[in-house]
């Protein structure tokens, strides 16, 4: 069942891609995009699991450098948008934030 919406999810994305064109090679389709993966993003990791407790703000914490680096490297540089994702994960990393994270979400 998960593959098949994981390929219906996947089918609809090819279609809103190729309907709207236009739309998302204006001016205002690359930050949709960015939004768009930072909500996607903050709700998917934010999920812990059947029957475990939800928790929005892990989400919105780990989504938050993803979209950080999109922005950066629409705007700037790849390489700047590489090296600010890596410090972030780094800390991320130091701090035990996930791990602390992956605790929780143990049987």
């Amino acid at each position: 069942m998960k593959t098949f919406l994981g390929l219906l999810f996947a089918l609809l994305c090819i279609a809103a891609g190729t309907v709207f064109r236009p739309f998302w090679q204006s001016e205002y389709g690359a930050p949709t995009f960015i939004l768009l993966v930072w909500l996607t993003m903050s709700v998917a990791m934010g999920w812990g699991g059947k029957g475990k407790r939800y928790a929005p703000w892990f989400g919105l914490v780990c989504a938050s450098p993803i979209a950080l680096s999109l922005v950066l490297a629409l705007y700037t540089n790849t390489f700047i948008a590489a090296g600010v994702l890596i410090a972030i994960v780094y800390f991320g990393l130091k701090t035990k934030f996930v791990a602390r994270r992956l605790e929780e979400l143990k049987p």
